[in-house]
């Protein structure tokens, strides 16, 4: 009778070390961990829990491409387009975009015929090699280059073969310079982006005024939209739409997602 008294006891104070324990191994499991596992739910169709993990990384702010890809493929497979244009195009902020996923995001905007601001393919293209600080490094790096080859240029005997080489370093890298700086300045950063949202949500509709019964701009502005958000007031935003010719309205704030509401650091 005492052992058990004495077994029952330790169970009680050994249980709580060990739920502590087991918690603090599941907080250490690493985010690539983590991630791998979010991906097996999902190719074994368990959206439900995939998505669970996929938003705790987020909300740690462990964020990366493949794991906003992940999200737009959840959202796609269940069906909420809007979100899943929304994951997909913030999976593209990033650097080199795989052609798999702009050509999700091309599928999406043909299925729910969204309306998207005017972007330029090959300045987009181009950008999204590298991120804004890759490519102001590129920049940098083209004009140090520049410099040197200036000094040795005039460092270097009259008449001589490498005062032509040092020229036609210079013009290389002025012209890297010049491409660099245009990368740099095409990349989406923060500022360029900060009032865009999504539209999320179905069935949603423009007004004249922030109120239901006021007149309409637009009957319905599809799932995976983008707008720009011009002011708030109360549960309405008052956006820019980007059709043939421009509009704005009003729509109710919770159809809306910030396109970039993560730290803006991620962008450059």
């Amino acid at each position: 009778m005492m052992i058990f008294v004495v077994g029952v006891v330790a169970m009680g104070v050994l249980s709580p070390t060990l739920v502590l324990a087991a918690e603090k191994d599941s907080a250490q499991v690493s985010p690539e961990v983590q991630y791998r596992e979010a991906r097996a739910l999902f190719e074994k169709g368990d959206f439900k829990k995939a998505g669970e993990i996929c938003r705790a990384l987020i909300a740690a702010q462990h964020l990366s491409p493949a794991l906003f890809e992940l999200m737009g493929h959840i959202h796609y497979r269940q069906e909420n387009l809007g979100e899943a244009a929304l994951w997909y195009e913030r999976a593209a902020l990033f650097s080199k975009p795989s052609v798999e996923l702009r050509q999700n995001i091309a599928h999406i905007h043909d299925r729910t015929g969204s309306v998207n601001f005017v972007g330029n393919r090959f300045r987009d293209q181009y950008a999204a090699f590298f991120t804004r600080s890759e490519w102001f490094f590129l920049m940098a790096g083209a004009g140090w280059i520049f410099v040197f080859a200036v000094v040795l240029y005039y460092f270097s005997p009259r008449r001589s073969s490498r005062r032509t080489f040092f020229m036609l370093v210079r013009v290389l890298a002025v012209a890297g310079m010049a491409l660099a700086a245009l990368g740099w300045y095409w990349r989406p950063s923060f500022e360029k982006i900060h009032d865009l949202a999504t539209v999320t949500a179905v069935d949603t509709r423009a007004y004249t005024a922030a109120a239901r019964t006021s007149g309409l701009v637009m009957p319905n502005v599809p799932p995976g939209s983008n707008v720009r958000r011009l002011y708030e007031r109360g549960a309405w935003t008052y956006v820019e739409i980007p059709t043939e010719q421009p509009s704005r309205g009003w729509v109710t704030s919770d159809s809306l997602s910030r396109l970039w509401p993560f730290d803006p650091a991620y962008l450059y």
